[in-house]
């Protein structure tokens, strides 16, 4: 087997489910990881992108006959859902399995510097055996992505949380986009200090700037090429390589802006180029 790739539908927000799968197929991608519960959609405001929570199961089993038209197979699902809210997560993990996808995303607390660390880890552990139960019911993994801003911004310490469970049930997505914000560890080594715990991939690049912002000068992280920016992919795909890694990599490229229509670039043009450049390492 070998890796396969995906967009995240996040990275996709002018287009409607429909139009994702179209595209997607005529690029070439093996998959789509979808958004679940993404308030405002640009095509309409009134609307949730990609799989609305309200009434999940009735629109899991259209999206999924959406993704069979397509030959399209569903990765995960990137919810909202945090893992203090056991129960709204059951009831995704109930379409997860309608859909045939045994991946999703579950949210972890914020580092805001207001509540202890400590305080943190310890109500995170907790409420992370809950779902674990929920997971070991359904045969789902549930995801803890590295993410800035968390109390999970690298390899190192979203391990702290994950080797507390069964790797079955609550695994890890590595995304080096979000360690350039905060987190960042060689590339390769955090792959290792992942282990069995490595299950699944986000793929984007951000770079830093000294720019003037609101009238003062700082650094600000933002979106740049997978070629460009700081994150290394010769180095991160051969890591995947060194430790066997066959799952899916999925895209989430922000340039030109977040969840809006972007600019200076067009949703299609970001998912031809990132996957011509990924493959031709892959």
């Amino acid at each position: 087997m070998s890796m396969k790739f995906a967009a995240f539908s996040c990275m996709t927000p002018d287009w409607t489910a429909e139009q994702v799968c179209i595209k997607l197929k005529e690029l070439g991608y093996d998959g789509v990881e979808w958004t679940v519960g993404y308030q405002n959609a640009l095509w309409d405001k009134t609307k949730e992108w990609h799989l609305s929570e309200i009434n999940i199961e009735e629109e899991a089993t259209k999206l999924k006959e959406l993704c069979k038209k397509y030959n399209l197979k569903i990765c995960s699902l990137a919810t909202r859902v945090s893992c203090k809210e056991p129960e709204r997560f059951e009831r995704v993990v109930k379409a997860a399995t309608i859909l045939d996808c045994s991946m999703l995303r579950v949210n972890v607390p914020r580092y805001d510097l207001k509540t202890n660390y400590s305080n943190l880890y310890k109500d995170t552990i907790e409420s992370l055996k809950k779902i674990e139960k929920i997971c070991k019911t359904y045969k789902v993994r549930g995801l803890l992505e590295i993410h800035m801003g968390t109390i999970i911004p690298s390899p190192s310490a979203v391990m702290r949380i994950a080797e507390k469970f069964n790797p079955e049930y609550i695994g890890v997505t590595f995304d080096p986009g979000n360690m350039v914000h905060e987190g960042y560890e060689r590339w390769q080594m955090g792959i290792e200090i992942l282990g069995k715990y490595l299950s699944h991939v986000h793929v984007k690049n951000c770079g830093w700037f000294f720019k003037k912002v609101k009238g003062k000068k700082k650094w600000v992280c933002e979106p740049m090429s997978l070629k460009d920016g700081f994150a290394n992919y010769e180095e991160i795909i051969q890591g995947l390589k060194n430790v066997g890694y066959n799952g899916w990599i999925s895209f989430e490229d922000f340039r030109g802006g977040y969840c809006s229509y972007p600019v200076g670039i067009t949703t299609e043009e970001k998912l031809k180029e990132d996957l011509l450049y990924l493959k031709k390492m892959v």
